[in-house]
C-alpha cells in the first residue's frame, strides 16, 4: 500500500470537478491513499465530510472544474512509491 508521502500533489483550494466517485474517509491521508491505491487515479476533491476520487483525466479538465467553496482539489502529479525506506516529499504548493 502506498503512503500519502509517495505522491506529489498540486493543491487547489475552493476547487472541485464533476465526475468523481464518492468514498468514505476519516482523514485527508485516507482520501489521498485511496487515490494512490487505485489504478488510473488523477485527482481527489476533499471537503470536511466527503472524498471524491477522479479516475478520468477529463473529470479535471478546465471545462469540468469549478470554484467550490469548502473543497480542496489534490491533483496527482506523480504517484510512484519509493522502493526503499527513504521518505518522499509531498508538494503542498499551488
Amino acid at each position: 500500500m502506498c503512503l500519502t508521502g509517495c505522491g506529489t500533489w498540486r493543491v487547489q483550494k475552493d476547487v472541485a470537478s464533476h465526475g468523481g466517485t464518492e468514498y468514505p474517509y476519516s482523514s485527508l491521508s485516507d482520501c489521498l491513499n485511496k487515490c494512490l491505491e487505485m489504478s488510473g487515479c488523477v485527482a481527489v476533491d476533499v471537503s470536511v465530510v466527503v472524498c471524491f476520487v477522479h479516475t478520468n483525466v477529463s473529470d479535471i479538465a478546465h471545462y469540468n472544474t469549478f470554484s467550490t467553496v469548502g473543497f480542496t482539489q489534490y491533483t496527482l502529479l506523480n504517484g510512484t512509491c519509493p522502493t526503499s525506506t527513504t521518505e518522499a516529499t509531498t508538494d503542498s504548493g499551488k
